[in-house]
């Protein structure tokens, strides 16, 4: 039994188990936000000007997406490849967050 717990015990004070929480805890908080939010803004703005601020904001969604998605699959796999070189993950990170801002803004 106490073989168990130590079992147990490492999990949840491991790093995967924290990520996943905070993970959790990050969703949950952009749902609760969203459903508070909503009505509020439906009643604030009315039916016309709602559609348009929904509008923009699925706008805006696509963009990012646009702007994430390459650096989203190809950017963790070149880090892993490079990870034994610091200044070459610093230099790589910076021209990936650099090129990000700027097809934000382009956009």
């Amino acid at each position: 039994m106490k073989a168990f717990n130590e079992y147990v015990g490492g999990i949840l004070r491991g790093k995967a188990f924290s990520n996943f929480f905070h993970l959790g805890l990050n969703q949950g908080v952009n749902v609760l936000a969203a459903l508070v939010a909503t009505p509020l803004l439906y009643q604030r703005l009315g039916e016309a000007n709602f559609g348009l601020v929904n509008l923009s904001l699925i706008l805006v969604m696509l963009l990012a997406v646009f702007v994430g998605y390459g650096y989203n699959l190809n950017a963790p796999r070149h880090l892993a490849v490079i990870r034994d070189s610091e200044q070459e993950v610093l230099k790589y990170i910076s021209g990936v967050v650099f090129t990000r801002i700027l097809i934000a803004l382009l956009l």
